[in-house]
């Protein structure tokens, strides 16, 4: 995390808070695809988040997701947790319009994204197109095998030197 700056590293450690032993071990874990588990309110997607945001702040340029199987549950659970990790002065712009997306100081992006696509009768991703560094899909039991490969096919960033996937 040397692109992080001491003041960077003071801000993220103030908004997480004293984390909790799982999710230390969790955000730390080298391993490049992880799935945070565990009963209602026990801070998984609080975790990803913080992770993700991390990737981001430690690539500049980087590009990830969060994404929810629907649109409604991104907008009341994910991102409203997003805005409680991130620093306020972390964040250059955040584009309310959709698609929304926040793109970061040091020029890495986070799109907010549904993944199911309704209205085609076969099973089809929305995310296609994007060369991501990570992505972050909360309540991973609505994906379907071909979303989870459309979005693994999607971690080919350059500028994360090492790419993630995140579930819970």
């Amino acid at each position: 995390m040397s692109a992080l700056r001491e003041k960077d590293c003071f801000e993220i450690e103030e908004r997480l808070g004293k984390l909790l032993p799982w999710q230390r071990e969790y955000l730390f874990a080298p391993e490049n695809y992880k799935i945070g588990y565990g009963g209602w309110a026990t801070g998984k997607t609080f975790i990803n988040c913080a992770h993700a945001l991390i990737l981001s702040a430690a690539y500049p340029g980087n590009i990830g997701l969060i994404g929810h199987y629907t649109e409604t549950d991104l907008f009341d659970t994910a991102v409203p947790v997003f805005f409680d990790v991130c620093p306020p002065s972390w964040i250059r712009s955040y584009h309310k319009a959709k698609p929304q997306h926040v793109t970061l100081r040091n020029g890495s992006q986070i799109l907010f994204r549904h993944i199911h696509d309704a209205s085609v009768k076969e099973m089809k991703s929305r995310r296609v197109g994007a060369n991501l560094g990570w992505f972050f899909v909360t309540q991973a039991e609505f994906l379907e095998v071909a979303h989870f490969n459309t979005l693994i096919g999607r971690l080919r960033r350059p500028q994360a030197k090492k790419r993630f996937a995140l579930l819970d």
